[in-house]
Formats: structure tokens, sequence, C-alpha cells
């Protein structure tokens, strides 16, 4: 994981993390002062598959209590359709990496797209499932850095919703 501060732009920040997700690499192994296979090993039993079930599924959808998750990966693909962001159909909507891209996108270009109430976005989104997620990872990432990352992204998320303007088209 690179290191972002507060000082890093939220969307730098964002697709920094999205990568975080991805299956490892060698660089990112050596980066972490670990072995590939045991990085690796770590990703396929948190994130694609593991005795007993997966244990941290990167998908927004599965954290969720009050939301349907059909529905939610529907009105998330409207609001991404509306914007003109394309998501990947390799993964499902609420495939988190994807969703992190598109808030990165979305942070971006905020300033140039009237009418899109970010905080609203935040709320709706980006709300119930990282305090899961990061729990998740918590208590199963044994490296520690998918944990790490996170809840960095879960102290993102929530500074974006208590950043102040509900509206950043100005």
């Amino acid at each position: 994981m690179e290191a972002t501060s507060h000082t890093t732009p939220a969307p730098r920040q964002l697709l920094n993390l999205a990568g975080c997700f991805d299956y490892p690499s060698a660089a990112l192994a050596q980066q972490l002062n670990l072995q590939l296979d045991q990085l690796e090993n770590t990703h396929v039993r948190l994130f694609i598959n593991d005795r007993g079930g997966t244990k941290a599924p990167p998908y927004a959808g599965h954290y969720l209590d009050q939301h349907d998750r059909r529905q939610f990966m529907i009105d998330f693909s409207g609001i991404c359709l509306e914007r003109g962001i394309v998501i990947s159909s390799g993964h499902p909507p609420d495939h988190i990496p994807a969703m992190l891209e598109t808030l990165a996108l979305l942070l971006a270009e905020a300033k140039e797209s009237p009418g899109l109430d970010i905080n609203s976005l935040l709320e709706r989104y980006y709300q119930e499932w990282p305090e899961r997620f990061a729990a998740a990872l918590e208590e199963h990432d044994e490296v520690g850095f998918y944990a790490a990352a996170a809840a960095e992204l879960k102290e993102i998320l929530a500074g974006l919703s208590h950043g102040g303007n509900s509206r950043l088209d100005n």
C-alpha cells in the first residue's frame, strides 16, 4: 500500500486503496517484506475462497443489513450510468475496488458536475459497509496489510462524509 497522508487528495487515496485489494504482485510482496506466496494465499483466503467460506468478500452488498443487495447494485449502476461511468463487467457493481474507483472519479469531477450531491452519494452507497468490511479484515488478515488498507479506507470515507460541503458544484 502506498503511504497516504491527510494532505493527499481523496481521489488519489481512493485509487491507491482500490489497488490494495487487487491480486497482489511480487513488487507489493517485496515492499511489504513478505513472501509472494504468503500474500497470495492471504488474498485468496480473504477475498476469493476458503474452507468455511470467504473471510472478507470484496462486495459492499455482503455487508448490508437494511438494503437489498440487488437493488443496491441496480441503484449504484444507475448513478454511474447517469454520470457516464462504465463499471467493469468482470465483477458485480458492488465490487469494492470498482466502487472506490467510481467515487474517486466522481470526487475528481465534482466541481464540473452541477447537482452532484456528494454527501447523499456517500450516505447512500459508502456508509453502511466500510466498518463491517474493515472488521472482517481485522479479524482474518494475518499479514495485516489488508486490514490496514480497510482501516484507512474507513477513515477516508468518514472524513469525506463529515467534510462540510454537501454539494461540491461550485
